[in-house]
């Protein structure tokens, strides 16, 4: 995700071939820092508003923990060591939320599910005229993989659902506490 106006979706090199991406990616990027100063959001925190969370809440939060003055004072967090420890433990839950790790990192079948699409399709020209005709090719090797994907992208999405719903818990719990 974007979250600085100084980076750049491409490498250097290619916008000196496409001048006209450069001045339409910082108009966009000036657009969305002004938004930002004004609103203290963009709309394209808006549009993803989840990989917004997962990115600008755990740099919010280390840096609460490493340059914050004070600490709750009471229990759990009755000592700064505490209160640091618990900080940086939110912000690591938080990251790992983040829902593209969690179906690339966890699913064995994403491989192979990839690789099954790879010879599906076939283009050929039509005999009456310059069309394409596409075709599936579509095994049942294929199939089971995929059905295979889909049911574990289903468990992984009830088990990251448990694992949000434990970590919005914990951080309403304290949320009164998270102040300098």
């Amino acid at each position: 995700m974007n979250m600085n106006v100084f980076t750049w979706s491409y490498r250097p090199c290619y916008y000196f071939i496409h001048p006209w991406k450069w001045i339409k990616e910082l108009f966009s990027n000036m657009r969305a820092a002004w938004m930002r100063a004004i609103k203290g959001y963009c709309y394209m925190d808006v549009w993803n508003w989840d990989g917004w969370f997962c990115s600008v809440v755990p740099p919010m939060l280390r840096d609460m923990a490493d340059k914050g003055m004070a600490y709750p004072g009471g229990e759990p967090f009755d000592t700064p060591e505490k209160w640091h420890d618990w900080l940086y433990e939110m912000a690591h839950k938080i990251e790992r939320l983040n829902y593209d790790d969690w179906m690339e990192d966890l699913n064995e079948y994403s491989e192979d599910y990839i690789k099954t699409f790879e010879d599906d399709v076939y283009e050929e020209e039509h005999p009456n005229g310059p069309f394409l005709t596409t075709t599936y090719n579509s095994s049942l090797s294929k199939e089971e993989i995929r059905k295979k994907y889909y049911e574990r992208c289903a468990e992984i999405h009830k088990t990251r659902q448990q694992a949000l719903e434990e970590v919005f818990l914990e951080l309403a719990r304290h949320f009164d506490c998270l102040w300098d």
